[in-house]
């Protein structure tokens, strides 16, 4: 007899595969929202284009490039010799947690990716990553206290949060510090169930990973001792004797993993030198002190005036609430955690409690803080989002179980408004990354600079575009006129007798053939009229540019950290041009000492006779037709001054592309010179060029550019480095205010 096989039929097939894929359909949607996360995170990655806009990133970028892997586990744990620990490689002030760092750290290195401009990049892709397990870890937990589809919302409103996109664009430590404060509150949950020890140990694991990577999450331990104390509370009265003891075990396992963890993540914390060296470190303690006195508004620093008068609680609400979050999902999250605090005050806790206290508890603490910054609430982002998630869908779920007659109808307002407020945050999620997708607002103000703010020397450009500038740097000289003095601050950083003053390079402006006397007096006060010393040198300049030194006629004893006031004059002729810094000239018990004096560098100073070479690289490309010079001054008395530039493809070209010819008088002040080349050059974008200016007749022509005020030296100044250009590499002068 033979057996012959059933066959299933198409409708069993067919039915077979839908169930298989019902039951697939939340991870494939998860996979899908992941996704799309990725892409929202991913866009724009180098959304400044090397130019290190954010201050935290730049500074942490710079310590990447400057730490070193150790070659031991030894030197690994050797605080004072680990090229690991950003004190050792002159960065003395360092609060971020080192975890974060190490891991792009090693990253990096396995890339091959450790120069400025790249190692950011793979920080800032490192971010991205961490944010996307977040958003898994969002799904877990929503699945765990509530449903799948409860996970399934909070990934979904996670992955379109604007301060997570945010975040993933930035090397910063804040995202990988909430994965692990996820996966903290994930087995917390688990501990308030099940109180396996094993959870307390992992729990500690990740504690200590987090405070590895941003000290502000240890209030995470916490919410172990309040999982254990809710365990206790779930059990039934025979056993809890039995819990209260397993839980005590279990959270002080979980402090000894936890320090045990920091110990390893965070080494330079401690002194060392070797694993059990744990008494800890002063510099670290010290950082940690400074940090929370600037944070903290009782010491003075600029970047902190910003926090002054804001009042406590509500601003940091409302910045969550609006920019954050964005209002859809902000008032819901809000209104979701009122409904989960209403629901724990009615007795049914065991969803709400260790999200809720670690939600309020965070938010009020830091939103009381003098710097209420908006990236400072991140770790409750996860856990208001989740509270969102629960209340749309609880609300929806009473709405369906009603059997009033206006249930329908409710039902339908409350798709719409729903529907309505989730399509307004995901479009609030892609409108903000929509700026990565197109030049940063400062980047396109620095284009505009170089394009419309001239430098010492401009080719007037034409092409489609229009007509635009492109401005040639030429090295800056310092000009010491002879109706001008210089007033320069110098402290002395240990006592002695001054001796002189070395000048830099000394070039010669023009004037008379009398002899030149350079005078340099050292004051109390700028307004004084009796100097404590003076030095005077009388003679003819050398030809070629010369180091000078004036001698004091009487030693003078100096005052370690006081502040003097150093006059320097010229007499003689019209000025001179000095290149580089002044030097004061001690005698003290350990020998000669120097203290150097930086001299504002504004202006290039022409010599006639003596031609001068620039180079360039073209930004844009366009046709070049006209040499724009914006402020020039002759020196010398000159009445006619004559001015050649040649545009050449190298230097040593057998002939220039163009060349242009100005002949004019500029008598005793700025004024412009325009000169027009024999024939128009088409430049090529990113191709070197060079300018060769020649002074044929006059004596002296000095040339600057554009000078561009900032209001304090605390702002990062426009123009960036951008483009082959250097606004102040021979562009522009900064000043400030």
């Amino acid at each position: 007899m033979i057996d012959v096989p059933e066959t299933t039929s198409a409708p069993s097939r067919w039915r077979g595969l839908r169930q298989a894929a019902a039951a697939r359909a939340p991870e494939l949607a998860l996979v899908a929202i992941l996704m799309i996360a990725a892409a929202l995170r991913f866009t724009g990655l180098d959304w400044d284009e090397n130019t290190h806009l954010h201050p935290d990133e730049r500074f942490l970028t710079m310590v990447e490039t400057g730490i070193r892997l150790p070659s031991s586990i030894g030197e690994y744990f050797d605080t004072d010799r680990s090229g690991l620990n950003p004190h050792n490689v002159g960065y003395g002030f360092f609060v971020y947690g080192t975890l974060p760092i190490f891991m792009v750290r090693y990253l990096a290195d396995w890339l091959g990716q450790l120069g400025y401009d790249q190692v950011h990049l793979i920080g800032r892709a490192t971010s991205a990553v961490f944010d996307l397990i977040g958003l898994v870890l969002l799904y877990a937990i929503g699945r765990r206290l509530h449903s799948r589809r409860v996970g399934l919302l909070a990934a979904l409103i996670g992955a379109f949060t604007v301060l997570f996109i945010q975040h993933s664009h930035f090397f910063v430590v804040d995202t990988v510090t909430n994965v692990f404060i996820l996966v903290g509150l994930y087995l917390a949950i688990r501990v308030q169930e099940d109180g396996l020890l094993w959870r307390y140990a992992v729990f500690g694991l990740v504690l200590g990973m987090a405070v590895a990577s941003k000290i502000s999450a240890a209030p995470l331990a916490g919410i172990v001792v309040l999982a254990a104390g809710f365990h206790v509370l779930r059990a039934e009265r025979s056993r809890r004797d039995d819990e209260i003891v397993r839980g005590l075990i279990g959270v002080l396992l979980a402090a000894f993993v936890a320090f045990l963890a920091f110990r390893i993540f965070q080494p330079y914390a401690f002194s060392g030198p070797g694993f059990f060296g744990l008494r800890p470190n002063p510099k670290w303690i010290s950082n940690l002190q400074e940090i929370r006195n600037q944070s903290g508004g009782s010491v003075d620093v600029p970047f902190a005036l910003q926090w002054a008068y804001r009042p406590k609680f509500l601003f940091s609400w409302l910045n969550m609430v609006q920019w954050g979050m964005g209002l859809p999902l902000g008032l819901v999250a809000w209104a979701g955690t009122l409904w989960a605090a209403v629901e724990v005050a009615r007795g049914r806790w065991s969803q709400h409690a260790l999200l809720l206290v670690w939600t309020l508890g965070y938010f009020l603490w830091q939103a009381a803080a003098f710097n209420p910054t908006l990236r400072y609430q991140l770790p409750v982002y996860p856990t208001l989002i989740l509270f969102a998630a629960w209340a749309a869908v609880e609300a929806w779920s009473r709405l369906k179980e009603t059997r009033a007659s206006w249930s329908a109808a409710a039902r339908i307002v409350y798709a719409v408004i729903g529907g309505l407020a989730l399509l307004g945050h995901v479009a609030y999620g892609i409108a903000f990354t929509s700026i990565y997708t197109r030049p940063v607002t400062r980047v396109a103000a620095s284009r505009w600079i170089y394009t419309h703010v001239p430098g010492p020397l401009n080719l007037v450009m034409t092409g489609e575009a229009g007509q635009w500038i492109e401005p040639v740097p030429l090295p800056g000289d310092f000009v010491l006129s002879a109706n001008a003095p210089h007033l320069e601050t110098l402290t002395p950083g240990q006592a002695g007798l001054a001796t002189g003053i070395r000048l830099p390079f000394v070039r010669d402006l023009g004037g008379n053939d009398d002899q030149t006397v350079l005078r340099a007096d050292i004051l109390a006060e700028p307004q004084d009229t009796a100097p404590l010393a003076t030095a005077t040198w009388i003679g003819s300049l050398p030809s070629e540019p010369a180091q000078i030194p004036l001698v004091f006629e009487v030693p003078f004893p100096l005052d370690p950290g006081r502040t003097y006031v150093l006059r320097l004059s010229v007499a003689g002729r019209e000025g001179i041009a000095l290149d580089g810094n002044l030097v004061l000239l001690a005698s003290t018990p350990e020998g000669e000492a120097e203290t150097s004096m930086a001299l504002p560098q504004e202006q290039f100073t022409l010599t006639a006779g003596v031609p001068f070479e620039a180079t360039f690289i073209s930004a844009s490309g366009g046709e070049a037709r006209t040499l724009h010079v914006p402020f020039a001054q002759t020196y010398g008395g000159a009445q006619s001054t004559n001015l050649q530039v040649s545009l050449l493809e190298s230097p040593d070209a057998p002939a220039p592309l163009a060349t242009a010819e100005w002949t004019g008088s500029l008598p005793g002040r700025e004024g412009t010179i325009e000169a027009t080349f024999d024939q128009p050059v088409t430049l090529t974008r990113g191709v070197p060029y060079w300018i060769r200016i020649d002074l044929r007749s006059g004596v002296g022509l000095s040339l600057r550019g554009s000078r561009i005020i900032s209001e304090t030296s605390w702002d990062d100044g426009l123009p960036l480095r951008l483009d082959f250009k250097d606004g102040y590499g021979g562009l522009y002068t900064g000043l400030n205010q």
